[in-house]
């Protein structure tokens, strides 16, 4: 007996939804004849209407869509299969109406459309199969084996190995395939996993599994499964046992850092055994351990002393913590650096500012490149320019520009020595300062703000500061997604507009392009993973909607670094609640990376990162949201659309003020206003909440870098 029903009774069973409105088959002739001499227009319109099913498929995929959302996308799906019946794009409907099926929990039904679909689209028959496996277990074993022996060179064909391999009840036989599947290692997630069941099978092979994952996977998915199933074994080798110990000491876990760390007693070994006794706050037992260290090993003296010096600030020892600072400072090196310090910030505690300024000037002179003379230099240019010590800002701010022209601290003492030379009245120097920090830097913050000081002394534009537009039009930027069709097909979208995909992507095999066209990415991920381009794994999570993983280089494409991510909810959301949506863009970039399922560490949760309490009381200013999950992207925009207008309100329309105050509060912001808020440029840099300082700067440059990528027709400006 079948257990699927074949392929005419699946078709006869599937749900009439379209008819009205379309051509009538005439009398006699067949749907497949009618496909063959279907007009341009009609072929080309269904083609456009699949991708437009694909992108919202997407969506719903993206957004951890509920059975209701899925089955309706499903009548979609088979309403475009009845009208483009006999033609490709009619059979991918049908088999994405499967998928949608599958993803709705309608695992019986799904299983039958795809068996019924799966031989009419031979490039994806694989994944189909693979599809079937996976929504049926008690058939997936057949589904499985069917996979390797008719598609030997299937993308697919190790990861249904691997399963196959997993399903065995035989161990040796399952520990051979496992093995084969590791030997090959061509598709580098079935062959992690593969390794990491080797790794957990008890027995005398144990800890060369164990070790040959962590040499392997270094930064693997289940390093922090096995590695503690290592440190259960003994007789260890002394490398095995260091290593050990500092993967406990890096995650704070010290009693078992130090149990290691004993084992071997090497000089690094005992160092990091007292910075782990200092952790445990068992600071007597950490000072004998680094004055041993320090006594025994010339090359660890300074760190040490360092540590001792910290150790003896925290007890209020300060005589002690001096002379541990000053031995580590004698010294030399990195530690030194930083213990002069903080032994130059404990002389200014005890207002013996002669005595700090000695100190930080000995960090300047020799060790200007050190992110202590970064501190130094900028926190005494930035006094002597709230001072109005013009010169002596100006010393200081060059300085720091020549040594880190590329850290913010750098940039910014470029830009703020050209606001100086706009108050001394020269121009042409201050214009040739914005200039390099343009050409060098355009799309930081202190790039934008020096363009738009180049347009306000040029008299090209007003300094649009931070004022942004709630009434801006979006233009979206498409993926061009007929570029993984062949000719015929891609002529029928030609003139599409949209962001072309990487070549590299569209040199991949026929069958994984079908397979990205139908927003089946798996295979895609295997093949950008063996790519030594981080720009197409970025390319690969952008095409899933996963934007944190898309966002990872300011030096790659634009789009992925500044994604717009859920469009359509982000948009209406914000043209609803009157801010301008490429601010709102901007805020969840910076806040959740486009995450709607992130939480941080304080409990904000969503794409906005709303508190719950937040979140409680604005969704009974927003109809529909209240219960809702703040998960949901839809809910979370809303909510975030509407707290942000609430603090523009707050702050007369003031976006500057209104960004601080999403991140710092109302009523801090309304404090800093009234003791500092003149000139916006100076009430940034004078935020004394680091975190507050930093959002707003980072929330200003994704908004002007939005603004270039996304305005509708403003030739790329922002502002």
């Amino acid at each position: 007996m079948l257990r699927r029903p074949s392929l005419i009774l699946a078709l006869l069973t599937l749900p009439v939804l379209v008819g009205m409105g379309q051509p009538a088959v005439p009398l006699g002739q067949t749907p497949r004849a009618q496909a063959a001499t279907a007009p341009r227009e009609q072929l080309q319109s269904q083609l456009t209407m699949l991708v437009s099913l694909l992108d919202r498929y997407s969506t719903l995929k993206a957004g951890h869509a509920g059975a209701d959302a899925w089955n309706g996308l499903a009548m979609e799906f088979d309403a475009l299969a009845q009208q483009a019946q006999g033609t490709h794009t009619g059979r991918r409907a049908a088999l994405m109406a499967a998928d949608c099926l599958g993803n709705a929990g309608d695992t019986a039904n799904a299983v039958s459309r795809f068996a019924a679909v799966k031989d009419q689209l031979p490039l994806v028959a694989d994944w189909a199969l693979w599809r079937m496996a996976e929504l049926d277990p008690a058939h997936a074993h057949d589904d499985l084996a069917a996979l390797v022996a008719q598609y030997p060179d299937s993308p697919l064909l190790i990861s249904a190995r691997l399963a196959l391999a997993e399903q065995s009840s035989d161990p040796a036989a399952r520990a051979k395939a496992l093995q084969t599947i590791v030997a090959d290692g061509s598709t580098q997630p079935a062959a992690e996993r593969a390794l990491y069941l080797l790794a957990k099978q008890p027995g005398s092979g144990q800890v060369r599994y164990l070790l040959q994952y962590w040499n392997t996977y270094p930064d693997g998915q289940y390093l922090d499964e096995l590695v503690p199933l290592l440190a259960k074994h003994t007789g260890l080798s002394a490398d095995t046992n260091y290593r050990l110990g500092s993967y406990f000491y890096f995650k704070s876990d010290y009693g078992p850092a130090i149990r290691f760390f004993d084992l071997v007693r090497s000089p690094m070994a005992l160092y990091r055994m007292g910075r782990c006794y200092w952790g445990l706050d068992q600071l007597d037992q950490a000072v004998s351990t680094l004055k041993g260290v320090a006594a025994s090993d010339h090359a660890l003296a300074g760190a040490c002393q360092l540590t001792i010096g910290q150790v003896e600030q925290q007890r209020h020892r300060t005589a002690q913590a001096i002379a541990a600072y000053r031995a580590s400072a004698a010294d030399g090196g990195e530690s030194g650096v930083t213990a002069r310090l903080k032994l130059a910030k404990l002389y200014r505690d005890a207002h013996q500012d002669a005595l700090a300024q000695h100190e930080e000037q000995i960090i300047i002179s020799q060790a200007p490149w050190s992110d202590e003379a970064v501190q130094i230099l900028w926190s005494r240019f930035w006094t002597d320019y709230v001072h109005r010590s013009y010169g002596d800002a100006i010393a200081a701010g060059k300085s720091l520009a020549a040594h880190h022209p590329t850290q913010p601290e750098g940039m910014a003492a470029e830009y703020w020595i050209g606001r100086i030379d706009e108050h001394l009245g020269d121009r042409t120097s201050a214009l040739a300062r914005y200039r390099l920090l343009v050409g060098r830097s355009p799309s930081t913050y202190y790039g934008w703000r020096a363009r738009w000081r180049i347009d306000a002394l040029t008299g090209r534009a007003q300094d649009p500061w931070f004022t942004t537009d709630p009434g801006r039009q979006v233009t979206e930027r498409p993926i061009r997604w007929a570029d993984l069709l062949d000719a015929k097909e891609r002529a029928l979208l030609a003139g599409t507009p949209g962001t072309p995909l990487p070549k590299e992507m569209l040199d991949w095999p026929a069958s994984v392009r079908e397979l990205i066209f139908l927003r089946q990415f798996d295979v895609a991920e295997q093949y950008a993973a063996r790519s030594t381009s981080p720009n197409l794994k970025a390319w690969v999570a952008y095409l899933q909607m996963h934007y944190r993983e898309a966002i990872h280089d300011e030096r790659g494409e634009p789009w992925l670094n500044y994604p717009l991510g859920f469009a359509p909810l982000l948009v209406s959301a914000a043209h609803r609640q009157g801010v301008d949506p490429l601010l709102l863009a901007a805020l969840v970039r910076e806040e959740s990376r486009f995450d709607p399922s992130v939480k941080s560490w304080v409990g904000a949760i969503g794409l906005a990162q709303l508190m719950p309490d937040t979140a409680s009381w604005v969704s009974k200013q927003v109809p529909g949201t209240v219960g809702k999950p703040l998960s949901d992207p839809a809910v979370n925009l809303q909510l975030g659309a509407w707290y942000l207008a609430h603090t523009h309100k707050v702050f007369d329309g003031g976006s500057m003020y209104a960004v601080a105050a999403y991140n710092g509060g109302p009523g801090a912001v309304a404090r800093w206003k009234r003791s500092f808020g003149g000139d916006p440029d100076e009430f940034v840099e004078q935020i004394p909440y680091d975190e507050t300082r930093d959002y707003v700067r980072k929330v200003f440059t994704s908004y002007w870098n939005y603004c270039k990528l996304y305005s509708a027709g403003n030739g790329g400006s922002a502002g």
